[in-house]
């Protein structure tokens, strides 16, 4: 290992150290807390904006017992070692072989839908919306309502090519996911609605992390769409997230980013920008306090103005504003309108979502499913009954089965003649 590499592991050790007393009195805080169940409040819609939202709160804490966290740390330690610092900042992890110790029980198909568990709600509300400006208004608040509840520290376990998962959602919606690509890692999905509300909901999603020392930033890119009865086709991005504290301090979780919004037959665009995405606060208004915290959220709906060729184009400060938005990814969401003459109407404001709202829908996983269903994998069976060495044999097992098959659509495309595997669905 390289000189540098050894110094950094040195003052990781030293910080680890360092902060190892003031992990334990966190989470002793924290474990107090765990018993506690979210505060309730009323199911009528839209909430009242004479209960303010709580103001944002930097991030996502993960409540994890001290044990626990330790153990996991001590095994971050160990691989880090042994793969060198530079190796790892410089590689994605999910084409890092890792120990099964830092998995969870499920598949990363699995794990997608906990983004959706307002999905009933917000996509019934959304299909019978007749105002184009409310839907959008929906589906916004759609893609932020499951944020927090896909906060998992465990990892889940890579899909192999092919593999699939279905699920209802609400006992109503049924989900359909496939992991599509290997390398890069693509999952795509689509969910249908019921009769009272047939919207089709489809997407995909290739997730890309890396190392930093002390924390790992993870990138996802692709979208989402919502296809409505009418004919109208809202898409959006993913969001990308941070989570710091690997090591040492208190871990947390924060989304980042911009998500943009396109209704190209109604011509309507939103925006939401994570903390200071859209403009890097500076150093002076950070030591000052001014900067936006992380989770905090802003944004806008307004008119969509479309290039020569069709194609959505940005003429901000233009276009039309029909409401502005504020909130956070932990709190609520909350929309005021703003009048013709462009000044914001506070009188209009109104609560679209509440962390507190009640209501959540499970995901349960579908009967009769095909073989290919990621609840049969060995690896994921064997960890869920809490054999770990018998999780890392068939992890390895099915990891040298994937580089095997691997070489295998090489060399069939090479011998086809086929140079972007990607441009076709040949088979």
């Amino acid at each position: 290992m390289a000189e540098q590499d050894r110094t950094e592991l040195d003052m990781g050790a030293e910080a680890l150290q360092q902060e190892e007393q003031e992990d334990d009195d966190t989470n002793d805080d924290l474990e107090k807390e765990l018993a506690q169940g979210p505060p309730t409040c009323g199911d009528d819609y839209p909430f009242s904006p004479e209960d303010p939202l709580p103001p944002p709160v930097g991030g996502y804490v993960y409540r994890i017992p001290k044990d626990e966290l330790k153990k996991e740390r001590a095994v971050v330690w160990e691989f880090v070692k042994n793969l060198g610092a530079s190796l790892i900042s410089k590689m994605s992890l999910v084409s890092i072989s890792m120990p099964a110790v830092f998995f969870e029980p499920r598949s990363f198909l699995e794990r997608i839908p906990d983004n959706w568990l307002h999905a009933p709600i917000y996509l019934k509300k959304a299909c019978q919306a007749q105002d184009p400006v409310e839907r959008l208004k929906l589906i916004m608040t759609f893609s932020i309502s499951g944020l927090h509840t896909n906060v998992g520290y465990k990892k889940p376990f890579n899909p192999i090519l092919g593999e699939t998962y279905q699920a209802t959602l609400n006992n109503e919606m049924k989900l359909f996911a496939e992991q599509i690509s290997h390398h890069p890692p693509v999952s795509a999905w689509e969910a249908a609605g019921p009769a009272d509300y047939p919207v089709q909901f489809s997407g995909k999603i290739q997730w890309g992390a890396s190392f930093k020392g002390n924390y790992v930033s993870a990138k996802q890119t692709g979208s989402q769409q919502v296809q409505f009865p009418d004919g109208t086709l809202i898409s959006w991005n993913h969001p990308d997230l941070t989570v710091t504290g690997i090591m040492f301090g208190s871990r947390i979780l924060n989304y980042e980013g911009i998500m943009e919004f396109t209704d190209l037959k109604n011509r309507l665009s939103g925006r939401l920008v994570f903390g200071n995405a859209d403009q890097k606060a500076s150093t002076w208004s950070r030591l000052l306090g001014k900067a936006s915290p992380p989770d905090a959220l802003s944004g806008e709906i307004t008119a969509l103005s479309l290039d020569s060729e069709g194609s959505p184009t940005v003429r901000k400060g233009k276009d039309k504003v029909y409401c502005e938005i504020t909130g956070s990814w932990l709190t609520g969401l909350d929309f005021i309108d703003v009048s013709s003459n462009g000044s914001s109407n506070l009188s209009s404001r109104r609560r679209y979502w509440d962390m507190r709202l009640p209501g959540w829908t499970p995901v349960k996983a579908s009967e009769n499913v095909l073989p290919s269903d990621c609840r049969f994998r060995q690896d994921l069976l064997a960890l869920f009954t809490g054999d770990v060495t018998e999780c890392q044999r068939r992890k390895e097992e099915m990891e040298e089965s994937q580089r095997e098959d691997a070489r295998l659509r090489k060399r069939g495309y090479a011998e086809r003649g086929i140079t972007d595997p990607s441009s076709t669905y040949a088979t």
